[in-house]
């Protein structure tokens, strides 16, 4: 259980190493001009949703490491629920994603 719980965090973190240049990307998205023609609900949701899930991914991931790894001694169990959440998260903010290149077609 020890080495899941290090292997889920070390997957989860992998993603942090490109941050500041989603990041960049993601400031850019959400400061640009607003489009001059309507833009369908579900575009608008996808799109927003995605940016904005990327851009709290440090604050996700480090909030469940410092929960897992406060909790590893005492409810292991525990520690790799909290370890596999930003893997979770993670899988959220591709769908979301997935979902804004299927709606901008």
């Amino acid at each position: 259980m020890k080495y899941r719980f290090w292997l889920w965090l070390a997957l989860g973190g992998a993603p942090l190493i490109i941050y500041p240049i989603v990041l960049l990307a993601n400031v850019m998205s959400l400061g640009g001009e607003p489009p001059m023609h309507p833009v369908p609900l579900a575009l608008r949701l996808s799109s927003q949703g995605f940016l904005w899930s990327s851009t709290a991914y440090p604050i996700v991931y480090f909030y469940c490491a410092r929960q897992a790894i406060y909790y590893r001694q005492a409810k292991p169990k525990y520690a790799v629920n909290m370890s596999t959440l930003p893997l979770l998260y993670l899988a959220i903010v591709a769908a979301l994603f997935c979902g804004w290149m299927i709606t901008s077609r």
